[in-house]
């Protein structure tokens, strides 16, 4: 039980580096993206499943192609970061991001009710 508690508090110091300005700013620079960080951030929700110690990472954009590549980005660049901050040996990704197949957004039936 202390492993997951503690498995819990590091997965929310993940969701803080991978919206770090740092991370952020590099993912900008290395993807030469016409943003500032800040904009980037508004791109990327950070979500922790309940009861896990797993993070999602999801990026907008309006083509996904893009979201794709900025979300594959910001994967290497947070692993990085997370090793080089918390000391942990090894981050491990569960999938490469892949562009969405039809859009995520604007959900018609979901924004009516």
């Amino acid at each position: 039980n202390q492993d997951l508690q503690a498995g819990t508090y590091l997965v929310k110091d993940y969701r803080e580096i991978i919206l770090s300005q740092d991370v952020l700013e590099e993912v900008v620079s290395d993807l030469k993206l016409d943003l500032t960080p800040k904009g980037l951030a508004n791109k990327i929700k950070v979500t922790v499943p309940v009861d896990t110690r797993i993070v999602s990472v999801s990026v907008n954009d309006r083509v996904p192609e893009e979201a794709s590549r900025i979300a594959n980005s910001l994967r290497e660049v947070a692993a990085q970061k997370i090793i080089s901050i918390t000391r942990v040996s090894d981050v491990t990704t569960l999938e490469e991001a892949r562009p969405a197949i039809s859009p995520s957004s604007p959900n018609i039936k979901r924004n009516i009710l």
